[in-house]
């Protein structure tokens, strides 16, 4: 239900890039028939980055700007209690495995492929 990746805008802020890549993701959630009304929008200035200082100004132009979507400053934890409010009862059950990334992913590989490369040979 994310609907792009926290790492959406590190090539550049929200006040840069915001019409263009929010615009982009509303046409990709319209074309795969999204079936929801609200869409996660994660957004930092980079890894463990801070906040950006212009977000809620951008914030409150877009809305002035566009009747939809209306953009909405939240945690993690309140858009998925509103989520889990309208939704909540509809969501389909998924069981199964979901290992994060950092603990399975290319930088754990890296990681072993480093300790066998630093091995002396017999």
């Amino acid at each position: 239900m994310a609907g792009a990746s926290y790492s959406s805008f590190h090539e550049g802020s929200l006040s840069q890039l915001g019409d263009e890549k929010i615009m982009k993701l509303m046409r990709k959630l319209e074309e795969s028939s999204y079936p929801y009304d609200m869409v996660q929008l994660p957004y930092t200035l980079g890894d463990n980055g801070g906040p950006d200082p212009t977000l809620a100004d951008f914030v409150q132009h877009w809305n002035e700007r566009y009747v939809t979507p209306r953009l909405i400053i939240a945690t993690h934890e309140s858009m998925f209690r509103e989520f889990e409010k309208r939704y909540g009862a509809t969501l389909p059950v998924v069981q199964g495995d979901f290992t994060p990334y950092w603990r399975t992913g290319r930088s754990l590989q890296r990681t072993r492929l480093r300790s066998t490369v630093r091995r002396p040979i017999a």
